[in-house]
């Protein structure tokens, strides 16, 4: 992981130590030091052939239906195999690259990106040909000018999802942040403890004895969104490994 390669390469420091793979672990008042390296195999981005299907392209932005395993872009544990190494092989010498992100953390390993889906999300992604493209669309994005919606098989269903927007379905509003317990996941954190407010309309569009399909609409962007929230209302997503139930998804298997 990332961060086994900052200890490797003596990045870590620990009381002013430099601690080496394996090390013992952390003690009350230990002051730990991280050195934050840029990992080479991030740059140069490489264009691979990775199949895409694109349900829509112009001389501004492509629109792929991206399948569920494949990342968008590359980050630590995926420096390849990604949408963006896709996209770049696919635009070619014909677009001569594609816009860059504001500088941030990650900026340069998402040229073109405005969006994301999870790893294991299936479903169409905007990707931006132009600057005056990256530019509308963040800003659009951003705005929430955008309207998303998703289907997810979940376990169970609740009185509340059934019915017709407006009025009709359920507005799930659990304030997100990361979690205390497991810093690789995210939970329902309150605003005071560094949760943001995030609100999820949900609503049966078909449901059997044990399961449901549910139309998804966020209404806010926080990571893992959905998925909190359906499993904090006790309908996780079926499939899911980090949220959901693991008898539930070895049942339906």
């Amino acid at each position: 992981s990332y961060f086994e390669m900052l200890v490797d390469r003596g990045a870590v420091l620990v009381n002013g130590a430099r601690e080496k793979k394996g090390f013992r672990g952390l003690r009350d008042g230990d002051t730990v030091e991280v050195r934050f390296l840029l990992d080479e195999r991030t740059l140069p981005l490489e264009p691979e052939a990775i199949p895409l299907d694109i349900i829509h392209e112009d001389e501004d932005l492509l629109v792929i239906n991206k399948q569920p395993g494949l990342v968008v872009h590359p980050a630590p544990g995926h420096w390849t195999g990604t949408l963006v190494n896709a996209v770049l092989h696919h635009v070619g010498a014909s677009c001569g690259g594609l816009p860059n992100a504001p500088p941030g953390p990650d900026s340069q390993l998402r040229p073109g990106i405005v969006h994301r889906l999870d790893v294991g999300t299936s479903g169409a992604v905007v990707v931006t040909k132009t600057g005056a493209a990256f530019a509308k669309l963040s800003q659009a994005f951003a705005a929430r000018e955008v309207q998303k919606a998703y289907l997810a098989v979940v376990a169970g269903c609740r009185q509340a999802y059934r019915g017709h927007y407006p009025g009709g379905g359920h507005s799930i509003e659990h304030p997100i942040g990361r979690s205390s317990l497991d810093r690789r996941k995210m939970g329902v954190v309150a605003e005071a403890g560094g949760g943001r407010s995030a609100t999820t309309l949900a609503r049966a569009v078909a449901e059997s004895r044990d399961i449901a399909l549910l139309e998804l609409r966020p209404r806010t962007g926080r990571t893992h969104q959905i998925r909190v929230h359906l499993a904090e209302e006790h309908t996780p997503v079926l499939g899911d490994t980090t949220y959901g139930v693991p008898g539930f998804n070895r049942r339906f298997a």
